[in-house]
C-alpha cells in the first residue's frame, strides 16, 4: 500500500501536467494539482479549453504600422488620423519618395528658403 502513493503522485502529477502544457497551462502548478487530487484535477485539465496562442506579430514590426506619437497605439504607416485617441498625425512619406526633413531642403551650403 505504501508503494502505491508515490506511483500515484508521481504517475497522475506528471500526467496532469504533461496535459496541462500541451493546452498552454502551466505544468508546475497542474502537476501539483495531480499529484494531490490525481484522477479529478487531470479530469479538470482535459476539460479545460486550451489557453489562446500569444500573438507572435508585434504589430510596431510591421513595415505597414507605427505608433502614434500621442497614445502609443499601432496605426497605419500613411494614417493622418489615430483611431484610437482621434489626434491628427502626420502621415510618413512613402519609402521611394524623400524624406520630408530640413536636410532635403539644403543645397550645398545654402538652404532653398534663402532663395526667391
Amino acid at each position: 500500500m505504501l508503494v502505491f502513493v508515490p506511483i500515484w503522485v508521481l504517475g497522475f502529477g506528471s500526467l496532469t501536467g504533461w496535459l496541462a502544457s500541451t493546452k498552454g497551462r502551466s505544468a508546475f502548478n497542474w502537476a501539483i494539482l495531480g499529484a494531490i487530487f490525481g484522477v479529478f484535477a487531470l479530469i479538470a485539465v482535459g476539460l479545460a479549453p486550451a489557453t489562446a496562442a500569444p500573438r507572435t506579430l508585434d504589430p510596431f514590426q510591421v513595415a505597414n504600422t507605427r505608433p502614434c506619437p500621442f497614445c502609443a497605439e499601432p496605426i497605419r504607416r500613411t494614417a493622418q488620423l489615430c483611431r484610437f485617441c482621434g489626434r491628427s498625425v502626420l502621415a510618413f512619406p512613402d519609402d521611394n519618395q524623400p524624406h520630408p526633413c530640413w536636410c532635403n531642403r539644403v543645397i550645398g551650403e545654402h538652404d532653398i528658403r534663402d532663395h526667391p
